[in-house]
């Protein structure tokens, strides 16, 4: 019990971490705190000095932790570098990459307990579990923050579907381009 406690306290410093690196990506330009900053290493720092203190360095888990964890940078690179203007394009396929991958490190608990207990074989079927939720929760996120994405030019696939339906000049008509896609049929 003791160590899933530990791991659960591990995800919540992660995801702490994880919402204060996407702000920081978000606020390019900006100038940020240097204490926001600071604190926002402290969480990763502290997440994983836990899972240290329940996997050696040589075991399996960190292998797991790390494909997450390159699977979520290479999505918000992605994602930042690849849907930040209204030329975007979008497919099926590269949306479900970018929301697995955004949410990827949701899957090192359930790796974490399938390494501890010694029952890696049912860890597919879960972190494949994972990724089906955190796709559905993207495209309801994105339904729900359609303004919000237009308002900060983060197209998403909704709103990169919506832009198909409108014609060229009116996305270049200043504040029609809000209402237009709020009519679009997607």
């Amino acid at each position: 019990l003791e160590d899933v406690r530990t791991i659960a306290l591990s995800g919540i410093l992660w995801m702490s971490h994880m919402r204060a690196q996407d702000d920081a990506i978000d606020k390019v330009g900006e100038t940020l705190n240097p204490n926001f900053l600071f604190l926002r290493d402290l969480y990763l720092r502290e997440s994983l000095h836990l899972l240290y203190r329940l996997f050696p360095h040589n075991s399996r888990f960190w292998n797991l932790y790390s494909t997450y964890f390159d699977e979520y940078a290479r999505s918000v690179l992605s994602e930042k570098a690849n849907h930040s203007s209204i030329e975007s394009t979008f497919d099926d396929g590269e949306f479900h990459s970018i929301a697995k991958g955004k949410a990827a490190m949701a899957k090192y608990p359930v790796a974490a307990l399938a390494v501890l207990s010694g029952e890696e074989e049912k860890m597919l079927l879960l972190t494949e579990s994972l990724d089906c939720y955190h796709v559905g929760y993207q495209y309801w996120d994105d339904l729900v923050d359609w303004k919000e994405d237009l308002a900060s030019s983060k197209f998403t696939l909704l709103l990169v579907r919506a832009l198909e339906h409108i014609t060229p000049e009116m996305r270049t008509v200043a504040g029609e381009l809000r209402e237009e896609i709020g009519r679009a049929h997607v």
